[in-house]
């Protein structure tokens, strides 16, 4: 696992001991930041429950303006610090929050924050990705002009939502990635 391009490219990342970690493979990063980099360059990018964080350091590393990494298990979390941590610099524009994503969405909203890149990654097959579009959408946590891209296993119905508007769906073998606009 590494960080396929821009400031840290070549970069290898921590892989996860537990398989119930499951870090986007590079392949499937490359083809996601192919289709995301016009909306990267300065933004404010919020990885969803981010794992190894290699989806959050990627956008760092070409250009994210900040990254906030949330993730809730313990044992992953200790997984994104170390990896948070290999990328020197990296650190000043970061937050790392060890809880759930609903707490800190709500945490978030309170704050007024906003994000124009939300990544939302959850377990497959558990049913959090239409609970947490919903969360984002209501909280008013995407900037008007953000997107969400959801991260989901290749047999997942894609989510219809009102206020959302899928723009671009890429399908993989186990994986899809759903892209969403205001």
């Amino acid at each position: 696992m590494r960080v396929v391009s821009g400031k840290y490219r070549g970069l290898k990342l921590f892989s996860p001991e537990d398989k119930a970690i499951r870090p986007t493979t590079d392949r499937l990063k490359e083809t996601l930041f192919n289709v995301i980099s016009p909306y990267i360059s300065e933004c404010n990018f919020l990885d969803l429950f981010a794992g190894s964080g290699a989806i959050g350091i990627e956008a760092a590393s070409r250009g994210a303006k900040s990254v906030t990494f949330v993730e809730q298990d313990k044992q992953a979390f200790e997984l994104l610090s170390k990896n948070v941590k290999l990328a020197k610099g990296l650190i000043e524009n970061v937050s790392l929050i060890n809880d759930s994503v609903e707490n800190v969405l709500l945490l978030l909203s309170k704050k007024s924050k906003q994000f124009d890149v939300v990544f939302l990654d959850p377990p497959y097959y558990k049913g959090y990705e239409e609970t947490i579009l919903q969360l984002v959408c209501e909280l008013n946590i995407i900037a008007d002009d953000g997107i969400i891209i959801v991260e989901q296993g290749a047999e997942t119905a894609m989510i219809e939502l009102g206020g959302l508007t899928c723009f671009k769906q890429k399908h993989f073998k186990t994986t899809s990635f759903i892209f969403y606009r205001r």
